[in-house]
């Protein structure tokens, strides 16, 4: 659920490759790979390189890769695949939160990597004949046959089922629909459409918490220990506390998820949150040791905002679903924007596919809802979009301002994502995604151009939607 850089580039490490003497056996070594990574242990992943390896490539350089070209853009690593056995090379395809990538890699005879290559994993399209996507684009205009061009790319790829667009230009809004909110029924997705919003309910969650600076209820640099039950004398590096702030821009220094998560009884890879209650969350974190200073490197957390959430339910003393309906969901006419949906709304949510077009279950958030539980429609959305293009009060105004000033990551306001594009202008985004769902929310206020994308596929939406806004904000430079 972390938000890709824009225009993402994949870095490569690659070495000369030796012959090894014997078979070795990968499965260990990619299992390696994915424990020392997830839990940050980047000096452990480099004593995995052979010695020539390493002479080849610093340790500074194979940390900085993972931590900054992997981890702070894809997420965790959640399960891998060998897809091909030539050893001493191996093809894996490694499923990351965000994407799955192609890993080779190649093994001495002491079972030593010597060489690894990350690329993104092709798209299995049909190549034999153009698969057949239905619309609701009428095709009048250049702007229509552009967006139609780039969703019908998108649903080439087999995997892929169904995408609705929703775009904001000079005030004006339109709305594209294509393929199939479901593949039995392979009914075309509508305004009524359900899907999953993922981590785009942080920023709900990050205008939330400015609501509550703005009534002055809780201070962005209140200590979090103040509205937590319990002492937690670890949440603090050398006397220096997590501050509320630091939940929402993501420097808290808090792990992307829980470090037990997948040790909760019945735990479930596709459905991870699902047992995970706040009982457990408040025991984890007692068991975290932070270890830099809080408020100063970025790193993204699911936990964190998730903690935020709880933290605003204390305050107000209401859970959150009422609080987001007092605050936001209402005031902006969004009634099918929740966590919980009624029974007649259920009857209206798209069907998810995952990475591999496989049918994928919806998440079950339980306390982990404040960071990626909302479901949501294309017109509640547009609404939510229109309003913080025009940053239509003080909270959402708040929500946009830049609290984190890393040159390491892409600046952050209240869990949104702040990136400087075309010639110098600020967009505004925030993405999600879950196992079966992904989605994008942009704008560029100078430019008054405005972008939310929803997807009933795991594959990400992001070039879907960074390429319309591109193309968007060049028709509106021809036309100043």
């Amino acid at each position: 659920m972390k938000p890709f850089l824009l225009n993402l580039l994949i870095m490569l490490s690659s070495f000369h490759l030796m012959s090894a003497q014997d078979k070795s056996s990968s499965e260990g070594i990619v299992a390696l790979i994915q424990a020392y990574y997830n839990e940050d242990k980047y000096d452990e992943l480099y004593n995995l390189l052979s010695e020539d390896a390493q002479r080849q490539m610093p340790e500074a350089a194979v940390t900085d890769f993972f931590q900054h070209a992997l981890k702070s853009q894809l997420g965790a690593i959640q399960s891998y695949r060998l897809i091909e056995d030539k050893a001493p090379v191996y093809l894996y395809h490694v499923r990351f939160e965000k994407l799955t990538l192609s890993l080779n890699i190649a093994l001495d005879e002491k079972n030593k990597v010597i060489g690894w290559e990350w690329l993104p994993v092709k798209e299995e399209t049909n190549r034999g004949h153009s698969k057949m996507i239905h619309s609701n684009n009428p095709l009048r205009t250049k702007e229509e046959l552009m967006v139609d061009t780039i969703a019908r790319a998108y649903l080439q790829d087999e995997r892929n089922c169904g995408i609705s667009i929703g775009i904001i230009k000079d005030g004006r809004t339109q709305t594209y629909h294509y393929g199939e909110k479901d593949r039995t029924t392979q009914a075309l997705p509508d305004d009524q459409t359900i899907y999953e919003i993922g981590s785009i309910t942080k920023t709900f969650t990050g205008i939330l918490l400015a609501h509550t600076v703005n009534t002055k209820k809780i201070r962005l640099d209140d200590d979090i220990r103040k509205y937590l039950p319990g002492e937690y004398p670890n949440l603090q590096f050398h006397h220096q506390p997590i501050q509320v702030g630091h939940l929402s821009n993501h420097t808290s220094r808090l792990p992307r998820v829980p470090e037990d998560l997948d040790r909760q009884a019945g735990y479930d890879a596709d459905n991870p949150y699902k047992h995970y209650t706040r009982e457990m969350m408040f025991h984890y974190l007692n068991t975290i040791h932070i270890d830099t200073l809080p408020g100063v490197i970025p790193e993204y957390s699911n936990y964190g905002t998730a903690l935020l959430g709880i933290i605003l339910e204390s305050v107000h003393s209401t859970s959150l679903d009422r609080l987001l309906e007092q605050v936001i969901t209402a005031p902006l006419g969004m009634p099918h924007t929740k966590f919980i949906l009624s029974e007649e709304e259920k009857k209206r949510e798209a069907t998810g596919y995952g990475e591999d077009g496989e049918e994928a279950h919806y998440w079950d958030f339980n306390g982990m809802e404040a960071a990626g539980g909302l479901k949501s429609t294309l017109p509640d959305m547009l609404r939510y979009l229109e309003a913080n293009m025009k940053e239509i009060n003080t909270d959402i105004a708040l929500s946009h301002q830049q609290t984190s000033f890393s040159s390491a990551d892409p600046p952050g306001g209240l869990n949104w994502v702040r990136s400087t594009w075309n010639q110098g202008s600020s967009l505004i985004w925030h993405n999600g995604g879950t196992y079966g769902f992904s989605s994008f929310i942009g704008f560029d206020k100078q430019a008054r151009i405005g972008i939310v994308v929803l997807s009933n596929s795991g594959n990400s939406v992001d070039d879907v939607s960074v390429s319309i806004l591109k193309r968007l904000a060049q028709t509106s430079a021809q036309q100043d």
